[in-house]
Formats: structure tokens, C-alpha cells, sequence
């Protein structure tokens, strides 16, 4: 997945805001991480994309938390039956240094999942 670097975007990795000086810019929040997940989970089960679902050109799409997009892809997967137990995602980057945020990035997930948000 590819996404354009830029200073004028935030960067967001797994839900969490990463302090850099380039960003990434995209129509939601652009969490390549995320937004790999949820390209993941829908194509394993036949759905399509993140395109398709969330298309990049929806007004109610603009900004959103890449969190959010996942969480409805969980719900849309719970809804038929299935179930995801664990997902390992990979990072290769050479900047920024991101194991000081590799754990808050499924403490994010959880905390969200548990209050719906």
C-alpha cells in the first residue's frame, strides 16, 4: 500500500498519531496500517476492498479514523459469522521509529472495540 508523504498530513500508524514532520495524505486519516488490515480482512472473505465500501470520494469518509473504518469492517464480518483472532501486521520503514508506539496500537484497538467508537 502506498500513500504519499507530505507536511502537510498527520501521521497515523495503527490508530495512533505519530509525531513526524511528514504525514501522509489521503481522504480519511490514511493509516496505511490500518487500512491494510481492513483491505485484508474484507478480501479474505470475498467483499472487496476498502475502496468499495469506503469510496475515497464520500464527503461522510473525509478525515475519518481509519479505527472507525475497521471497526465496521469487524462488525460487517461479526454480522457473517466470522470471527478474526489475531492479525500480525508488519511495518518496513526507516523513519520513524515506531516500536515506542508498537504497543499502544493494540491497546487503541481494544479500547475502541470495547466502547463502540
Amino acid at each position: 500500500m502506498m500513500s504519499i508523504a507530505s507536511p502537510k498530513g498527520a501521521l497515523f500508524l495503527g490508530g495512533e498519531r505519530i509525531e513526524h514532520p511528514l504525514g501522509l495524505l489521503g481522504h480519511s486519516d490514511a493509516d496505511v496500517l490500518l487500512h491494510a488490515l481492513c483491505d485484508a480482512l474484507l478480501g479474505a472473505v470475498a467483499k472487496g476492498d476498502i475502496g468499495i465500501h469506503f469510496p475515497p470520494g464520500e464527503p461522510q469518509f473525509k478525515d475519518i479514523s481509519s479505527m472507525k473504518l475497521l471497526l465496521r469492517v469487524m462488525e460487517m464480518l461479526n454480522n457473517d459469522g466470522w470471527n478474526l483472532v489475531n492479525a500480525d501486521m508488519t511495518i518496513v520503514c526507516e523513519r520513524p521509529k515506531i516500536a515506542p508506539y508498537s504497543g499502544a496500537n493494540s491497546r487503541q484497538y481494544r479500547r475502541r472495540r470495547r466502547s463502540g467508537a
